[in-house]
């Protein structure tokens, strides 16, 4: 039986985003063991080890030393025949480790979320980002990557030894991000509400249907957010990080309208400090801080519009599952944006940091509510070539040529 390492920064990046491709890879005969920073909680009914390796999210600090010495061990205790990467960091360390462990037999697959680079980055950080690929393509011996620029980038430095594959993300769960179920267990749960507040007064209902009719359902649910009936709500899921770059949509929030309503789900470094803009610009009322949730579908089936500040990515999950739910959208003009919007036809772009071009497109958005309901269909119908279930069995045959 072939063995794998399959690593990541965090555990909570694997718990995220990589256990279907685990268990794929287990139910296709692999023993695959997980190393990753963090605890790995939740995570028990994964077979195989779960080995802490503590990478420190600054690049230079001196524990990722500490890790390479870690993982040289492992790779020479462990006969792992391969060896899954995924994010820059994790990525960069392990190869590093490869080569100094002289384990060249090892056949390490790493698969990009996304270069922190491109040609508009900063000549000193996209120089050193560059040179470390360039430092670890002799041991890259598939390398898998999610946007067509970075295919290019990859083409043009050659930085992989064997092979460059071009996957569409890592797949969404289309059962999940489904606007017709999301409706259907809306109405339920209103139904029930209704049906209790009946009981409570003494009445017999045994038409639950006519208690919510057909439409009123969303409008309710907006109602419990503060929002009402002719507001548009935009949402933007991610990270608050300077790359995601949160604060400038809050500053543009002033350009647009008082019926725009802005939703900001998650967690990070700069929620405080958007946070504190929204309440010096006198947004409180507009702009909603949700933190980590859960339920992300349930809160873009009450939005209009999703929205991206980005200054680069892979191939995002938050734009896909948006469009899968029926949102037209409105990003940044940056590589993985351009693999999925086609200005027009799924929503618009605008310059990096141009706030005007952003409130510009969301104003033609909910000017013309005709043109935002196409925009809508269209984006159901694309999300159906990023399915979870398709991805798998891309990623899964990239492996089993390893066997």
């Amino acid at each position: 039986m072939k063995k794998i390492l399959y690593v990541a920064s965090s555990y909570g990046h694997i718990r995220s985003f990589h256990i279907p491709y685990i268990k794929g890879l287990q139910e296709s005969g692999f023993e695959v063991d997980t190393a990753a920073a963090g605890t790995c909680e939740r995570l028990e009914f994964l077979n195989g080890k779960k080995i802490i390796i503590p990478f420190e999210k600054k690049m230079t600090s001196l524990k990722n030393i500490k890790c390479t010495v870690q993982l040289i061990r492992l790779l020479k205790e462990e006969k792992y025949d391969v060896i899954s990467v995924h994010t820059s960091l994790a990525a960069f360390f392990v190869r590093i480790s490869v080569l100094m462990s002289g384990r060249k037999e090892v056949k390490v697959i790493n698969t990009v979320h996304g270069y922190l680079f491109d040609e508009y980055s900063p000549y000193l950080k996209r120089s050193l980002l560059l040179w470390a690929e360039k430092l670890t393509r002799s041991v890259t011996d598939i390398l898998v990557v999610m946007n067509r620029q970075d295919y290019e980038i990859a083409e043009k430095y050659h930085l992989y030894k064997n092979k460059l594959v071009l996957i569409p993300g890592f797949g969404i769960d289309a059962e999940r991000f489904s606007r017709n179920r999301i409706e259907e267990e809306v109405r339920f749960s209103q139904q029930e509400e209704a049906r209790g507040d009946e009981a409570a007064e003494g009445k017999e209902s045994n038409r639950v249907e006519r208690l919510v009719p057909f439409g009123v359902t969303r409008q309710k649910e907006r109602k419990k957010l503060g929002v009402d009936p002719d507001n548009i709500t935009l949402i933007y899921a991610a990270e608050f990080s300077k790359r995601k770059n949160q604060q400038m949509l809050i500053e543009a929030m002033k350009l647009l309208p008082q019926k725009v309503k802005f939703l900001l789900a998650g967690q990070g470094e700069y929620w405080e400090v958007c946070q504190r803009r929204a309440e010096h610009l006198g947004l409180s009322d507009r702009v909603r801080f949700l933190g980590h949730v859960k339920n992300l579908e349930y809160y873009y089936y009450l939005s209009d519009i999703c929205v991206s500040a980005s200054r680069s990515e892979g191939l995002p999950f938050n734009i896909m599952e948006a469009m899968a739910m029926g949102l037209p959208v409105v990003a940044t003009d940056v590589k993985g944006h351009k693999d999925l919007i086609e200005p027009g036809i799924n929503g618009y772009l605008y310059g990096f940091g141009d706030d005007q071009g952003f409130s510009e497109a969301v104003l033609r958005l909910t000017e013309d509510r005709e043109h935002a309901w196409q925009i809508a269909e269209n984006n159901k119908v694309k999300a159906r070539e990023f399915g979870l279930k398709q991805v798998i069995e891309t990623v899964l045959a990239v492996y089993e040529e390893e066997r």
